[in-house]
């Protein structure tokens, strides 16, 4: 007859506790005896002659951390009153709920117990034995569903105070990196500019639009994703406002949990049909039946094929909108992620113009990574050699260090792929190789298959003025630049050529110029 609280028992290690206090020790033994057979012993009963130590005794307890469900206080006692204790307990256990057990109460002292102590209910004497076994257990049924309501409130508000801190701190990640990229494309801009209005660099008038091109792509990407951003955001927040209504705390946990195990790799198509038969299979087996909206949205996320710890949300009632807005949360953050990955690679071709463009005022030579120096300006060609142009790099594998300008090196490497790319039409092979083997010198060699070099011109191309590309279209200037910046590092450059095969440049450079 008390089974209905076993419910609450199992939310405990200990048995419930009842508090009895009353100054008649006939009426303390009838209360122990009638609670006990009531819930047949799954009951523990403290008790008390008297408010005083009604109150010394609950102290105890609560300094032991136990909780006491239910107090039962008779009215008129020696000393401390039934209403006074109960207004006293209830100061100290706040979620106890109170029983006034007497027959001589007047209303002033129910009226007050009500109003101080919040009292749950009020039997006279003589009582019936179902009727106080019945009250006690409904009072230990509220205590217990009362304490798990404030737990989980208390958790719910965790949850959602650590889900805004966190987009909180992404919107700002993503507002700072925003505002840094756009000062840096500012930049770039600006460089551009002051380097095709520099004959130095006529070559990288050549470049603007496919350096153009390079930029604009993550622009792209970045503007894209920033747009479905901001339009989801208000979605995200609504739909996980109600995702904290519709979930209980440990399915809550459970949805934090899904969303952390998303896969952020890209997935091909034939993967991806793959994945959402799995589902489907695995829909089938738990006789799930879910959307194929539900589906796309699991692909999309990536998520494990075993889903067998989520099955309590894929059981749901609301199981389809569950879904829906974890794939909302969830690609809220793919898209960061896309933001970071095109920042980054307009970050390397930025920092590849500014490398290149930078114009050395001081005149002061320093130690160059030559390597390095050279795939700056390959970062820039990106665009025009990935169309149809096999890149062959043979670098040493240590670090090929020299002294030199590194602004205009740059140039030598600028005009030389430049020439190599035209004369190959964008299309074949282009080599660049550097030896280490010399203890003095370093060499450079450039090398494309294109059409070769006649004979009876070699003697020519290194002459200022001396072009054989259309006229408007080179200035018969670069050759003769990069040759004297070669001589101004103490270096030369040679020329091999075979007509029908190719041509290689070979630059040499001093490592030091003490």
């Amino acid at each position: 007859m008390g089974l209905g609280i076993l419910i609450f028992i199992n939310m405990t290690s200990s048995k419930p506790l009842v508090l009895c206090v009353d100054d008649e020790p006939v009426i303390l033994s009838a209360l122990n005896n009638q609670l006990r057979r009531y819930f047949n012993n799954h009951l523990t009963i403290e008790t008390a002659s008297s408010g005083e130590e009604g109150i010394e005794i609950l102290d105890e307890l609560l300094s032991e951390g136990r909780d006491v469900e239910v107090i039962v206080s008779d009215q008129l006692m020696p000393g401390i009153k039934g209403d006074e204790f109960l207004t006293l307990s209830h100061e100290r256990a706040p979620r106890s709920l109170k029983i006034l057990l007497t027959g001589y109460a007047s209303l002033e002292s129910v009226g007050n117990a009500i109003n101080h102590a919040n009292l749950y209910r009020f039997i006279g004497k003589p009582w019936q034995e179902d009727d106080l076994g019945i009250t006690v257990r409904e009072a230990i049924n509220v205590y217990w569903r009362e304490k798990l309501i404030a737990e989980q409130n208390e958790t719910l508000k965790t949850l959602n105070h650590e889900l805004e801190q966190k987009v909180r701190e992404r919107t700002r990640e993503l507002l700072q990196k925003n505002e840094a990229l756009e000062e840096s494309i500012a930049v770039t801009v600006s460089t551009q500019r002051k380097l095709i209005q520099s004959e130095k660099m006529a070559a990288l008038g050549q470049l603007v639009a496919g350096v153009a091109h390079e930029v604009n792509t993550p622009l792209g990407v970045i503007k894209s994703s920033i747009g479905y951003m901001i339009k989801s955001y208000d979605h995200i927040l609504r739909d996980f406002t109600r995702i904290l209504r519709v979930l209980k705390a440990r399915e809550m946990v459970l949805f934090l949990r899904m969303i952390e195990l998303v896969n952020k790799e890209f997935l091909t198509t034939k993967e991806e049909r793959d994945l959402r038969q799995k589902y489907f299979g695995w829909f089938a087996e738990n006789g799930l039946h879910l959307s194929k909206i539900s589906a796309d949205c699991l692909v999309e996320m990536n998520l494990p094929a075993n889903l067998e710890k989520f099955l309590p949300l894929f059981r749901h009632e609301r199981a389809e909108f569950i879904i829906k807005a974890a794939h909302s949360i969830t690609m809220h953050e793919k898209n960061a992620g896309h933001i970071k990955l095109a920042a980054d690679k307009a970050d390397k071709i930025i920092f590849a113009l500014k490398s290149h463009s930078r114009m050395d005022q001081t005149d002061s030579i320093g130690r160059i990574d030559l390597a390095r120096n050279i795939e700056t300006v390959l970062i820039l060609y990106h665009n025009q050699v990935k169309q149809g142009v096999e890149v062959i790099k043979k670098y040493p594998a240590s670090v090929v260090q020299l002294d030199g300008y590194a602004d205009e090196l740059s140039q030598v490497w600028t005009n030389l792929i430049h020439n190599s790319l035209y004369a190959m039409q964008n299309k074949g092979k282009l080599t660049i190789e550097i030896i280490d083997s010399h203890p003095e010198e370093v060499q450079v060699n450039v090398t494309d298959n294109g059409p070769g070099i006649p004979d009876e011109i070699k003697d020519k191309i290194f002459n200022p003025f001396f072009t054989t590309k259309p006229v408007g279209e080179g200035s018969g200037l670069g050759l003769e630049i990069i040759s004297r910046i070669v001589e101004k590092h103490m270096g030369r450059i040679e020329l091999e050529s075979t007509v029908g095969v190719g041509t290689t440049f070979k630059v040499f450079l001093k490592r030091s110029h003490k």
